[in-house]
């Protein structure tokens, strides 16, 4: 009776709950990166304390166009940056949160499959 108590709740409820859990990993990850903020911030000036607009002559006015297109520019490519690492490391965990969805019905027969390995003497090289 037990054992058929374990057999329903591993591909039961415990497959259920391995699932949720992947999924809460992977909105972990997308919340560790941020991807709608990134997104959202895109162009926006990076770290920029003080290049807003300025009073003043025709090269104030274009050295402070400067300024904030330059920020804008470093901005864009950190975001950048952080946005392609952050999908590769999202895709990396979806891959593996797969494999371990793939392998969880398969572990219950990793006894029976060790012990027919040394029962048979198959080892490994």
């Amino acid at each position: 009776m037990r054992a058929w108590a374990l057999i329903s709740w591993w591909y039961g409820v415990g497959w259920v709950g391995e699932f949720r859990l992947q999924l809460r990993r992977l909105s972990r990850v997308e919340e560790y990166f941020s991807f709608g903020t990134l997104l959202r911030t895109l162009f926006q000036p990076f770290r920029q304390i003080d290049a807003g607009s300025r009073r003043g002559g025709l090269s104030v006015q274009f050295r402070a166009w400067l300024d904030r297109t330059i920020s804008r520019f470093i901005g864009a490519s950190a975001r950048l940056v952080l946005l392609v690492v952050g999908v590769a490391w999202w895709c990396i965990s979806a891959l593996m949160s797969a494999c371990w969805l793939l392998v969880w019905p398969l572990l219950p027969l990793a006894p029976v499959l060790g012990a027919a390995a040394a029962a048979l003497r198959v080892g490994v090289a």
